[in-house]
């Protein structure tokens, strides 16, 4: 257990503090690191037992001869940023002395159209998209570097709150369950940094939230969770040496698009291949094949598109977002494409101005990317420091 981190507050009542924020992902470690610059020791509460939210990198048992300690991390969640148009990533990284990469795309782009026939294949001039870049041991090493620069015993794990009252003081009385025990914590802060329409529906407010803020957040998909993404791990990147860049657009699925998910490790050193997808089945259809099937399906895709070389991976992961509940609501089934997003004004208006939000639903130039993740938090802070006057 890292020393940031603790498994269990030791009271049911626990003293009163001056922030608690509500979700270890990005923008809640990144909202309690920027209230550390100013002195303040933020308390941050999180459901799950990990840290960053829909940011999840992983290393998979690939077999004893495939196991050495420098396999990479694969994410299960976003991968992506854009230097030129995320500059708060861009400075972050550059802050926590992360190193990033350029995404992998030299070589062909293919378009699988035909059962019965090869793909299309396009230059990689095809593409034409501005340059995507991924850091060095997943995107998990951006919220471990940010909570390895936060006080000891910061953020604590397997904590869901359930309401938030307001006080006469303007504060507020947080309630929470911790392995099945109730604890109280009295604070005179709120941020809440976690996905909007699962704050809505899964934490009581008392006063209740204006109704036109309800609804706002109700209204905005959460991003990711309508999502199933799906790596497949081989010992190389062999459709490198083929020509290809790794990138794909099915008409035929299950996956919608593919790109090259291979490791890169100190250096600049080649890990393992990898191909990442996204699912173009929908969450319904997804529960109906079950994960074995859509697993089945998705390799003979790769293989239809790469070749026989795909049929053989050493793993193959699929996390199914829609079956998170920390991220997930049951509305969030339906929703494929990006929304968007904002929310204005980023406090809970007059009846509860000492509560802020954060996340990057919130955002409301970015919303929905991690560069939103980053504003919001920005922003929830900004109000905060405002209102100390």
């Amino acid at each position: 257990m890292n020393n940031q981190t603790h498994h269990s507050l030791s009271h049911q009542t626990t003293p009163k503090r001056s922030v608690v924020i509500i979700g270890a992902g990005l923008s809640g470690l990144y909202s309690a690191y920027l209230l550390k610059k100013h002195g303040i020791k933020a308390t941050v509460l999180e459901a799950r037992e990990r840290i960053g939210g829909r940011i999840h990198s992983i290393r998979p048992q690939l077999g004893e001869a495939n196991n050495h300690e420098d396999s990479g991390y694969f994410d299960m969640g976003p991968a992506w940023f854009w230097p030129e148009m995320n500059p708060l990533f861009k400075g972050l990284v550059k802050e926590l002395g992360l190193v990033a990469f350029e995404q992998y795309s030299d070589g062909n782009y293919l378009i699988d159209e035909s059962r019965d026939k090869g793909p299309r294949v396009y230059p990689a001039a095809y593409m034409n998209q501005s340059s995507s870049h991924r850091l060095e041991g997943g995107m998990m090493s951006i919220v471990n570097g940010l909570l390895e620069a936060l006080p000891p015993d910061s953020v604590i794990l397997n904590t869901q709150v359930t309401a938030i009252t307001k006080t006469d003081s303007n504060g507020y009385l947080l309630k929470a369950t911790q392995d099945g025990q109730q604890i109280n914590i009295e604070v005179d802060y709120v941020i809440t940094a976690m996905p909007l329409r699962l704050l809505i529906q899964s934490i009581q407010f008392e006063p209740a939230l204006p109704s036109t803020m309800q609804k706002k957040m109700q209204s905005l998909p959460t991003w990711m969770a309508a999502h199933a993404k799906i790596i497949a791990i081989y010992p190389t990147p062999f459709w490198r040496a083929q020509g290809h860049s790794g990138s794909a657009m099915s008409y035929l699925g299950p996956i919608a698009e593919t790109h090259d998910a291979s490791t890169n490790l100190k250096e600049g050193q080649l890990g393992h291949g990898a191909l990442f997808g996204f699912m173009g089945v929908n969450a319904p259809g997804r529960k109906t094949a079950g994960e074995d099937t859509l697993k089945a399906m998705s390799i003979r895709q790769l293989t239809r598109i790469f070749g026989p070389l795909a049929a053989e991976p050493l793993s193959v992961e699929l996390l199914d977002w829609t079956r998170e509940p920390f991220t997930a609501t049951y509305d969030d089934g339906a929703n494929l494409t990006h929304s968007v997003y904002g929310l204005v004004p980023a406090n809970g208006g007059a009846e509860h101005p000492h509560l802020l939000f954060a996340g990057s639903e919130a955002a409301t130039r970015n919303g929905g990317y991690l560069e939103g993740a980053l504003e919001a938090a920005e922003t929830a802070i900004a109000r905060w420091q405002r209102l100390q006057g």
